[in-house]
């Protein structure tokens, strides 16, 4: 800080943290098991993709909050169990950036016989 001194260092410091606490804001920008996204199958099978953990952040104005989901790409041969990994949601704020793991919420199944026999090859409708 260019200041001649430890204690100046230290004075100087103080009064730049007395400076700007008041504008400074925590903020929960997620919760536990907050939704943030859903796979949805052509079978119209449903499930909430789920964070798992609390995200809270230091925030001052101006400051641009970014979210991106990055989902995995799941292949339903087999039942898939709520709890399944399905991705993560990459956070950034200003310099600061994290990434939330996530879960589903509750268990896909494998498109049924009735589903599957009266569907063309490849058709998703």
């Amino acid at each position: 800080m260019g200041q001649p001194t430890l204690a100046a260092a230290f004075a100087a410091a103080r009064a730049l943290i007395g400076a700007i606490q008041p504008v400074l804001v925590v903020k929960q920008i997620l919760t536990r098991n907050q939704a943030v996204g859903a796979y949805d199958t052509p079978w119209r099978d449903h499930s909430d993709v789920l964070s798992t953990f609390d995200v809270s952040l230091v925030e001052w104005p101006g400051m641009v909050l970014r979210q991106q989901l990055v989902g995995r790409l799941l292949s339903i041969d087999q039942p898939i169990g709520p709890g399944a990994p399905a991705g993560t949601l990459h956070v950034t704020l200003g310099d600061y950036s994290l990434d939330v793991p996530l879960v589903t919420a509750s268990g896909l199944y494998p498109a049924g016989k009735v589903w599957r026999i009266t569907r063309l090859p490849g058709s998703n409708s």
